[in-house]
């Protein structure tokens, strides 16, 4: 094929909508639009927007264990992650202070040098970390007279809106989709399931009303079960489900009567 034509394709990858793409690949819609659904997921884009293409290959560049795309759950829950990190923390003779809402960040000579506890109690340090947010960390916590006065303004320009709302559902049985299940966990459980996701037009259309600022009828959802996998995440015989959907920041509910 040679350079060139390596990076012509690779050039269209990254810049076309994931329709063009997929329809370079695929025939049959369904499988096309569900396909589609991880070219537009965390995004305001629509299947015919360019850069959808890219988001796609982002979210199956991966690899774990050897298999190429695959994601995984961590076994317990997030929660977990943070029980281990604190964990090391204490093991190594760290400390953790909860309920400990922090006024502001201390700065000498124009070095943070620890971090000044609402309750009066001051805490010093040769390194301060923040895990809020940029705008949060240095427009609430650092003081303003320490900051060049571009960078406040770069900060305070941050857009932090977000496209999609997150919807996390405690089930009784797990979701017997094709009502033939017997109750039990099957392989369609444990991936993931996309609704409203049948054709690239569906996808579009609820596209359409994210964009004209109304939550549609049928919004594009992908869904997963991870207690499919992972047992501790709910009692016996419950599950536990995350529903990602893409809806507008602002605007009217659709009519749910009919």
């Amino acid at each position: 094929m040679g350079l060139r034509g390596i990076f012509s394709e690779t050039y269209q990858l990254l810049t076309a909508p994931i329709a063009k793409v997929l329809d370079n690949w695929f025939e049959s819609e369904p499988l096309k639009a569900s396909l589609a659904t991880d070219g537009l997921i965390g995004s305001t884009l629509g299947p015919h927007d360019g850069g959808t293409g890219y988001v796609l290959l982002h979210h199956v560049m991966g690899c774990l264990e050897g298999r190429k795309g695959a994601w995984a759950y961590v076994e317990g829950g997030m929660g977990a992650v943070s029980e281990t990190l604190a964990k090391a923390l204490r093991e190594l003779g760290g400390e953790i202070f909860t309920e400990s809402e922090v006024e502001k960040v201390t700065i000498t000579n124009g070095k943070a040098n620890g971090v000044q506890l609402k309750s009066g109690q001051a805490i010093q340090s040769k390194l301060v970390l923040s895990n809020a947010t940029v705008r949060e960390t240095l427009l609430n916590f650092v003081p303003a007279q320490t900051l060049d006065s571009s960078l406040l303004t770069q900060v305070k320009n941050i857009d932090y809106k977000s496209p999609v709302v997150k919807i996390n559902v405690a089930l009784s049985r797990i979701p017997n989709f094709a009502k033939t299940g017997d109750g039990t966990v099957q392989p369609h459980h444990r991936t993931s399931v996309h609704l409203n996701c049948e054709t690239m037009e569906v996808l579009d259309a609820g596209h359409r009303d994210f964009v004209a600022g109304r939550v549609s009828t049928f919004p594009m959802i992908e869904m997963v079960i991870p207690s499919s996998l992972d047992k501790t995440l709910a009692p016996a015989g419950g599950h536990v489900a995350l529903l990602f959907i893409q809806v507008p920041l602002k605007g009217k509910s659709p009519d749910m009567s009919t």
